[in-house]
């Protein structure tokens, strides 16, 4: 991965932690996004977040989904 590419995913990844703080997730849960990777055309990414307690997983992946429109705006 190039120096950009390496730049650009850790400013997603900033930008993605600073969004899922204003989203709405219960306040005995923990979301942290832990890698992006973009794809070699930059015009995808993975993105891989970390839940604490692990079994509100599913719960905190469809308020990502449900807040997607917001993520994409932002």
């Amino acid at each position: 991965m190039g120096r950009r590419v390496a730049q650009l995913s850790k400013e997603i990844e900033k930008d993605l932690a600073r969004i899922f703080e204003e989203i709405d997730f219960s306040p005995a849960m923990l979301v942290t996004v832990t890698e992006v990777s973009l794809s070699s055309l930059l015009d995808q990414a993975r993105v891989l977040v970390g839940v604490f307690p692990s079994q509100q997983g599913e719960e905190v992946l469809k308020k990502i989904e449900k807040e997607k429109g917001k993520i994409k705006r932002s």
